[in-house]
């Protein structure tokens, strides 16, 4: 499972699940610190990422275009 940690959240949480989910990567690592919400979740969803964050303006984005990673 490849988890993406939004800009919210710190980016060492990527790092200490890479033991057991070496897929992790928070949005500072990919050059996303700067990124809009649709920036972030589009990344996500062409990337196959699940994304972990505690932004409720992702609400409204999956409302309207479903979860990044189906």
């Amino acid at each position: 499972m490849k988890f993406l940690f939004d800009n919210n959240l710190s980016p060492s949480l990527a790092r200490s699940l890479a033991a057991d989910f070496p897929h992790c990567a928070h949005c500072a690592d990919l050059g996303l610190t700067n990124a809009d919400d649709l920036t972030v979740w589009t990344y996500a969803r062409v990337n196959g990422f699940t994304l972990i964050t505690k932004d409720n303006d992702f609400n409204a984005l999956v409302t309207l275009r479903g979860f990044p990673h189906e």
